[in-house]
């Protein structure tokens, strides 16, 4: 796959099979995210793999739980709470699904301002890399809360979590979405709204 059809190709997918990703796809996987530019060439990656059923159990359960009391400390009514609440958990629970959940994090101790957008680059290679061997990825964020993630994988303060990316086989392609036109982002010599 040449890297335009990847580029294009790539979906964000939320729903997967239960195909093992063998070791081989994951190390060349993250092989490529090796390569992404870093300031300074400081790569202050790190990528936490978790495959263990129960390790994903446990920390499924605490997101939920997370989950649950955010949402009833929101001002809605108890039926968008109810609503809420399934929404998340169908979410979550397509998520750990996936049978490799990726953690990036990101060493912030040297240059933090510039290295949640490294892992970004780092992300972008893991999600690229993934589709062109067959495999579908998302960003996740949303429901993984930082402290949370921290504190389950007892991660030092130095470092920075940028977002779990799930990898597995996906149970369908997502279609593309509607993408604006290019014109439309480019300014040429100043800015223009």
């Amino acid at each position: 796959m040449d890297v335009f059809e990847a580029i294009k190709g790539r979906r964000s997918v939320r729903e997967f099979l239960a195909d093992e990703v063998p070791w081989k796809d994951l190390e060349l996987i993250l092989d490529m995210a090796r390569y992404a530019p870093s300031a300074g060439n400081m790569q202050p990656w790190k990528f936490l793999l978790v495959r263990d059923e129960d390790n994903k159990g446990a920390l499924k359960e605490a997101v939920k739980k997370f989950l649950r009391q955010r949402i009833s400390r929101m001002s809605v009514s108890e039926e968008d709470k109810i609503e809420l609440k399934e929404g998340f958990h169908r979410a979550v629970d397509s998520i750990f699904a996936a049978p490799v959940l990726v953690f990036v994090l990101v060493d912030a101790s040297r240059w933090p301002e510039l290295a949640a957008y490294d892992g970004a680059l780092a992300v972008q290679n893991i999600m690229l890399a993934a589709h062109a061997l067959g495999y579908g990825t998302s960003f996740q964020t949303t429901i993984f809360p930082q402290e949370l993630v921290k504190d389950h994988f007892s991660i030092p303060d130095h470092y920075r979590f940028i977002c779990a990316v799930p990898i597995g086989k996906p149970a369908a392609r997502p279609q593309m979405p509607e993408k604006k036109d290019l014109a439309s982002f480019i300014c040429e010599e100043r800015f223009r709204d």
